[in-house]
């Protein structure tokens, strides 16, 4: 598991370096976000970027409530239908 900051994750050079000569794979992350946009995959530099480092095909996108996309080097694929709206998610009740 690697964290990145409030605006994103470098994951290139030394730390893509040492990952691959590990055998990682960058199965999956998250960005942060409710709605379905945040699923969308960045370009180059960024996650697709990433797949090219990691010589792999796809990967999954996570939101803060758990809808996931796959991406590839060209596509995003939204793979929980919208009509799935439950949630293990609570928002923090607010002491006012």
């Amino acid at each position: 598991m690697v964290r990145g900051s409030d605006t994103g994750l470098d994951i290139r050079g030394p730390l893509a370096d040492k990952l691959l000569d590990q055998g990682y794979r960058w199965s999956a992350h998250t960005h942060p976000g409710l709605s379905d946009r945040v699923l969308m995959a960045s370009g180059i530099p960024g996650d697709r970027q990433v797949l090219q480092l990691f010589n792999q095909d796809r990967s999954l996108i996570l939101n803060s409530v758990g809808r996931r996309s796959t991406f590839d080097m060209e596509n995003d694929y939204l793979i929980t239908p919208q009509s799935i709206v439950a949630s293990s998610y609570t928002p923090p009740r607010l002491g006012f």
